[in-house]
């Protein structure tokens, strides 16, 4: 048998090949290397080592731009103290090599779409720390999973109690720069236990409520501008009919304003809003970044907050037109390991397979006081338990927010105790 070292003869043999042609390349590209290396030892220089004349090598074959502005060599003069700007030529002495950094790349600020991802969702989920409120662009892969479990409370007007445990599940793809390329996928499901009648259609609540959605990000032509597509359905039977499907379509035209802001308009149209549904929103927004510390962004319908006015203390917000309300304050006790409270104001919607109307909605609204620990294991995991108070808490089945009072459960305050993780690879 053939010992591996006498089998790798021919690979050190292709090596030794490949560096002669590269230097005898090097030697064609630059036939004065001889005459400047004679006058280098005639001033009193050291002779190039081996290293440098390598660099040299690789200086002349790369041959590429280093993108700076400085004078050139050729004009005797240098920028940076010795560092020269300009193209790598095989003409410039191993001293301008050595010397030779490329410029970094300018910074670009960020694109206004991660905001939009995250304010048309109206409850999305709190696994995201303060970098979501400054865009998800750039960033891997993430994923969540949270559970909520609701104990049980009495309902107005009936001997039954009500409890559900509500489930969620997230998936981000990576997104450029600009926040576009992405698609994501959401799954939601509610268990109750145990059903309560509704009040008005004479019978009992539904045994489980799901909200699947697939969505995705992309820039388009004509018109020109940036487009989002989300497709789901959001029922007790899931794509049961087409009139348990729900759509979401955004198109966004803005620019950035310099390294730290952006501006951007869009038009939006769903059919399972909580407000002008079925109808074309216009709305607006502007953004504005200092550093890692502050992320701000006004317009309509939403507006969102994240400041770190320490390096232990976080604040987060945001609010969207017209009952979606999101606030954490977060402190940092230990590394990874954080302290948090917050205040939410939800509301969901499902289009059941059985009702009377094909625009009658279920519609849940709740307001909590929350207060949990979040440990950031490491920068691509963390775990997350909390605990809190559900209030001003009601299931009714109408078209329209104003049909409230039809068909309407009122559920007693309550406790809940809420577990999450989350991961981006």
């Amino acid at each position: 048998m053939e010992s591996p070292r006498n089998s790798a003869s021919p690979v050190r043999i292709g090596l030794c090949l490949c560096a002669l042609l590269a230097a005898l390349l090097f030697a064609s590209l630059n036939p004065a290397l001889g005459a400047e290396a004679a006058q280098r030892d005639s001033a009193g220089r050291q002779p190039p080592g081996r290293r440098q004349t390598w660099l040299g090598m690789l200086a002349a074959l790369a041959g590429r731009q280093a993108g700076s502005t400085g004078p050139s060599p050729d004009s005797g003069g240098q920028q940076g103290g010795g560092k020269p700007a300009g193209a790598i030529r095989p003409d410039m002495t191993i001293a301008e090599i050595e010397g030779y950094e490329p410029e970094p790349k300018p910074k670009r600020p960020r694109g206004p779409w991660p905001w939009l991802a995250g304010w048309l969702d109206e409850e999305p989920l709190h696994w995201l720390s303060l970098d979501y409120a400054a865009g998800l662009a750039g960033s891997p892969t993430r994923l969540a999973y949270r559970t909520r479990l609701y104990c049980r409370s009495s309902v107005g007007g009936q001997r039954s109690d009500f409890g559900f445990t509500q489930h969620d599940l997230v998936v981000r793809s990576p997104a450029d720069w600009y926040g576009m390329g992405g698609a994501f996928a959401k799954f939601r499901a509610v268990d109750v236990h145990p059903r309560p009648f509704l009040p008005g259609a004479r019978r009992r609540f539904p045994r489980r409520l799901y909200n699947a959605q697939v969505g995705a990000s992309f820039v388009w032509p004509l018109p020109p501008g940036a487009y989002n597509v989300t497709i789901g359905s959001a029922s007790d039977r899931p794509f049961d009919s087409n009139d348990e499907v729900t759509v979401d379509a955004t198109w966004l035209i803005g620019c950035p304003t310099g390294e730290d802001s952006w501006w951007a308009v869009f038009l939006n149209w769903q059919n399972n809003r909580d407000y002008l549904n079925r109808c074309l929103v216009p709305g607006f927004v502007w953004g504005h970044q200092e550093g890692e510390w502050l992320t701000l962004a006004l317009g309509f319908p939403a507006n969102a907050l994240a400041w770190r006015p320490s390096d232990r203390l976080e604040l987060a917000a945001s609010y969207v037109f017209p009952r979606s309300v999101y606030t954490e304050v977060r402190y940092r006790l230990w590394k990874g390991l954080k302290i948090y409270a917050g205040f939410d104001w939800t509301s969901q919607r499902y289009f059941l397979h059985d009702r009377l109307r094909s625009r009658d909605r279920l519609w849940y609204l709740e307001k909590r006081l929350s207060v949990g620990l979040r440990w950031h294991v490491s920068e691509n995991l963390f775990f997350d338990a909390a605990g809190g108070y559900a209030f001003d808490r009601l299931w009714f089945e109408g078209e329209t927010y104003e049909d409230r009072g039809l068909n309407r459960l009122n559920i007693a305050d309550g406790a809940f105790l809420s577990f999450q993780f989350g991961a981006r690879f």
